[in-house]
């Protein structure tokens, strides 16, 4: 029996684990010994239509592996993902696997003939998805995807492509978001070589447009950038000034990511259009159009004007075809109907009237009450361009200015090394790092020493908190260095002032602080919380001559008490204490049987020898005990 047939059973195994075992091995030896090389790829891809997901997903991992450590073998394994795509009776979700294996493949510029034959499989079962019913609408994002990459290595014919033009627009209108954006973008790749239909491409994106559902997808960026390159080639002015009307109405009810972006898509437009700042004058045709009118109402008030009634029953009958609405063949006619005035619901773009308009909505942008936005809708009324290298969808959004407000610190640089050791294929385009001022912690030395023109407007409070706390910190270093040059103040001096002050508060009639009241502030006290109750009362008596009374005199020995541990009163107090509970036979000295049993009933087990080998690293004297002098000389050395 051979090792293949071996493992072969074992992958039809009913335990997963055992299957996903039986794959990596069966995927090892296709990776070092490609012998069998054809038997073993197809019992790799077969199991693509595991019914355990987990398994399949297994699968999937190990393909991508292969194809990273044999680029050679694209061919072969695009072959076995054919046999199994158009297997009969197969899976969809064998399918799915399938097509996220095919789609995942790096491309070189020597692979064209492995991209025109992905190409023909996508077309494939972009045909036979078609005719079937409840198919995903994720296996076309897939598809499209997947035509969206492989097209720019293939050198297939876009007459194959167009003859899915109407499948192609029908996804666009029908499917979800991302979908749909997957199809817009290979329809403008078809566009850019092909122009007769750019006005039912351009009808659709303006469309899309009007959807609520880009607004929390992740397909965003994605759009933005498909429609900065739609504006970029259209040579159509009017049209050009419909989407910056558009999406200027967008601005009004959306967050300030958005608005940023959308902003700086127009001004990089005018900026790289070769209609430049001529886009922006929307009301030279309004302004026309009013002097005309203004004019004819002039004429009318100084003579009047007759005409001739026109009988209807003299006029020859006309017959006027109807035209459906959603014919797309007469587009480019010169019979559009071209309006005088600005019609926001009109779905054709080009004849919207949008040069009969102008843009109101940067008025309000300007008063934002978000400082970027009402910068960059400034430069824009100014006939600025808006200069910024990041992304502004990140940039802008909350959860970054959280981390900037908190002065948490932007993620590191990572090197290319790093990168790929992540072993994230698609790594790279998902990490996003700020760049600029937006890189530097808010809290460094750094960031308050760069130039006030340089900070952004949105961060310039930022700025201001910690240059003024920067200044601070120095003008209090500055007189710290000048007290210690001119030399210290007089200690009495210091502690009568500060004493007064504190004393009048718990002064009464007799002139004295009853220890009552002064073991109430002690205790209400945070930095003597660490001490026990009773080691305050001991203090307090000793302070006080077991009087139950607080002289000014005795109020200044407390506030001269040394903040060093092994200096402050209270902690010798405590550490007698701790000492006379361990001292059983109140003979004032410690033995190691003593010390023994105090650890015990502290829960705690020590060993003989280790306790003989302590107390003879206290006992000075050498008498085989520890007194509590010599305890306390021990513990501050």
């Amino acid at each position: 029996m051979s090792i293949e047939f071996s493992f072969q059973q074992i992958a039809h195994d009913t335990i997963g684990q055992i299957r996903i075992k039986a794959i990596t091995m069966l995927e090892r030896l296709l990776s070092q010994r490609p012998e069998q090389e054809k038997r073993l790829l197809e019992l790799i891809v077969d199991k693509l239509g595991d019914s355990d997901s987990n398994v399949a997903a297994k699968t999937l991992h190990l393909l991508n592996q292969l194809l990273e450590k044999h680029s050679g073998m694209k061919t072969v394994v695009v072959n076995e993902i054919e046999r199994l795509l158009f297997r009969q009776n197969i899976r969809q979700s064998a399918q799915h696997y399938g097509l996220c294996c095919l789609t995942a493949i790096i491309f070189t510029s020597q692979d064209n003939d492995l991209a025109n034959k992905l190409i023909k499989i996508y077309f494939a079962l972009f045909r036979l998805f078609s005719v079937k019913e409840n198919v995903s609408s994720k296996f076309f994002a897939i598809l499209l995807g997947g035509v969206t990459r492989t097209i720019s290595f293939a050198t297939v014919d876009l007459d194959n492509i167009i003859e899915h033009l109407n499948d192609l627009f029908r996804i666009v209108h029908s499917t979800n978001f991302k979908t749909s954006v997957r199809a817009l973008q290979l329809i403008f790749r078809i566009v850019e070589q092909r122009s007769e239909i750019d006005e039912r491409y351009y009808n659709a994106l303006y469309k899309k447009l009007s959807e609520p559902e880009w607004k929390n997808s992740k397909m965003l960026s994605t759009f933005l950038n498909l429609i900065f390159k739609s504006m970029l080639k259209d040579a159509m002015e009017p049209r050009i000034r419909a989407f910056i009307k558009r999406l200027l109405q967008l601005c009004l009810f959306n967050d300030v990511p958005f608005i940023c972006g959308i902003l700086l898509l127009i001004s990089e437009i005018v900026k790289r259009h070769a209609s430049g700042q001529h886009l922006l004058l929307f009301s030279q045709k309004a302004n026309v159009l009013s002097l005309k009118n203004d004019k004819t109402m002039e004429d009318d008030d100084e003579e009047e004007h007759f005409h001739d009634v026109i009988n209807v029953d003299d006029q020859p009958s006309q017959i006027v075809p109807e035209v459906s609405s959603w014919n797309h063949q007469n587009l480019n006619k010169t019979n559009q109907n071209h309006l005088n005035h600005y019609d926001i619901y009109k779905r054709n773009p080009l004849y919207c009237g949008s040069d009969y308009t102008c843009l109101h909505e940067l008025i309000f942008l300007k008063n934002h009450s978000h400082p970027t936005v009402a910068l960059f809708a400034q430069n824009l009324f100014d006939g600025k361009p808006i200069d910024y290298n990041g992304n502004p969808l990140v940039d802008f959004n909350s959860m970054r200015f959280f981390d900037r407000f908190i002065y948490k610190n932007p993620k590191k640089q990572i090197t290319k090394h790093e990168l790929l050791r992540k072993k994230s294929r698609h790594a790279a385009g998902r990490l996003y790092l700020p760049k600029g001022v937006k890189a530097v912690a808010v809290d460094s030395n750094e960031y308050t020493r760069l130039n006030p023109a340089h900070i952004p407007v949105d961060e310039r409070f930022l700025y201001t908190f910690m240059k003024m706390r920067q200044e601070n910190s120095e003008l209090a270093q500055e007189k710290k260095k000048q007290k210690s040059v001119e030399g210290d103040i007089d200690d009495n001096e210091s502690l009568s002032s500060v004493s007064d002050d504190e004393f009048d508060k718990y002064l009464n009639k007799t002139g004295k602080i009853c220890a009552a009241d002064f073991r109430q502030a002690m205790l209400g006290d945070h930095h003597l919380k660490v001490f026990r109750t009773t080691t305050i009362d001991a203090y307090i008596a000793e302070l006080s001559n077991h009087t139950g009374w607080i002289t000014f005199e005795q109020f200044k020995q407390f506030i001269r008490m040394d903040t060093n541990t092994f200096k402050n009163s209270l902690f010798t107090i405590e550490l007698k204490q701790a000492f006379d509970e361990v001292d059983t036979n109140k003979d004032g000295f410690i033995s190691s049987q003593e010390a023994r049993q105090g650890i015990t009933l502290a829960g705690q087990y020590i060993s003989g020898l280790t306790f003989k080998q302590i107390i003879q690293m206290f006992d000075d004297d050498d008498d085989g005990q520890m007194s509590f002098e010599e305890f306390l000389n021990n513990i501050k050395k």
